[in-house]
């Protein structure tokens, strides 16, 4: 509700209701985009350690081999 000279905006209320409610769902979207980083993360781990396992792998075949 805004008011000016007298005159009543009921509108220009609802659009900082809505503006509010945007940059609320920006910050969860936010949240979430933080949350999945770290599981990016976790993933990049993963891959590593398989990579890992598999030079091991590698190493100990040539190993037996040679």
């Amino acid at each position: 509700m805004f008011s000016w000279e007298g005159i009543v905006f009921p509108w220009v209320g609802d659009g900082f209701a809505r503006v509010s409610d945007g940059i609320a769902r920006v910050s969860d979207g936010f949240a979430r985009v933080s949350d999945g980083i770290p599981r990016v993360g976790d993933g990049f781990a993963r891959v590593s350690d398989r990579f890992s396992r598999v030079s091991d792998g590698f190493a100990q075949t040539t190993e037996s081999l040679g």
